[in-house]
């Protein structure tokens, strides 16, 4: 019987601390399940990385030259828009001073006062070079003295100061068209005035009437004026249309000396007619209305 229990107590020792390696076994099994499991979880990971970093340095390389060739496009392009507008800059710059020169000129030339020495046009820049903007305005000069024209010059001064403008910026910027219109010129000048510009006219004429593709068209209602430009011999001969009452026309071609007949041939029968001028070949036209 001693023996019996002896044995019971040895395996009833034995037993507990076998039953509790079990325990720690279990234990430490299930941990090192957990483990496994989020090795797994990261090799995964890994491998997804992996295929999604495949040829990276390939990839690099060529983004990497994508980038350099998009920095050096970008710098030629910002060189090439400062040399454009540079070269845009320096146009505007000569092309105003080309303007200037020819209003000057003509001014000298045509106006019969002596309160304005010359005209010219200031452009003031606003803005940067991105929206850079130009304001126009047209100056007097009088012993090199700048003033605004805009409130200070009569009704002729304006008229004449616009024609010279228009003529100058033709001449300037119209260089391939030929044609040249004005309409009512001599509106609010005085004789003098008028003579000059009929006379600047002529110069002009005279200058471009070998041009293949000059032409000038006036439009009037002043005979002095009109008078005045058949007297220079500027024009070989017209064609003169006359209304006559409601319909009848009457078309008759006239040498230049004969201008004068406008006056004594048509009388008050005729309402309008317009004059087709020739300089040494080239065409230009004149309407003149009769009240």
């Amino acid at each position: 019987m001693e023996s019996a229990a002896k044995a019971k107590r040895t395996f009833e020792d034995r037993y507990q601390a076998e039953k509790q390696k079990e325990t720690d076994m279990q234990s430490k099994y299930a941990h090192l399940g957990g483990e496994i499991s989020s090795l797994n979880e990261t090799l995964k990971q890994v491998e997804r990385d992996l295929r999604e970093y495949k040829d990276t340095n390939k990839r690099y390389t060529d983004q990497l030259v994508k980038v350099k060739m998009s920095d050096m496009a970008n710098n030629d392009l910002e060189k090439y828009a400062k040399a454009l507008d540079n070269a845009i800059m320096k146009y505007h710059s000569l092309k105003m001073e080309e303007v200037n020169d020819t209003m000057r000129h003509l001014w000298n030339k045509t106006y019969q006062g002596t309160d304005i020495d010359g005209i010219k046009i200031r452009s003031d820049v606003e803005g940067g070079a991105s929206k850079r903007s130009y304001n126009y305005r047209v100056v007097m000069t009088k012993d090199q003295v700048e003033m605004d024209m805009r409130g200070r010059c009569s009704a002729g001064q304006k008229m004449l100061a616009s024609i010279i403008i228009r003529l100058a910026l033709s001449d300037s910027f119209g260089q391939n068209c030929g044609i040249l219109a004005l309409d009512e010129p001599t509106n609010a000048l005085d004789v003098e005035n008028i003579d000059a510009l009929a006379e600047s006219l002529v110069d002009i004429i005279n200058e471009r009437k070998n041009h293949s593709n000059f032409q000038l068209i006036i439009i009037t209602h002043d005979e002095t004026f009109l008078r005045k430009l058949g007297q220079s011999d500027v024009m070989e001969y017209y064609w003169w249309v006359a209304t006559l009452g409601r319909s009848a026309e009457l078309t008759e071609r006239l040498m230049q000396a004969s201008v004068a007949r406008l006056e004594t041939e048509v009388g008050d029968r005729a309402t309008a007619f317009p004059v087709m001028m020739y300089a040494g070949g080239v065409r230009f036209y004149v309407w003149l209305i009769v009240y």
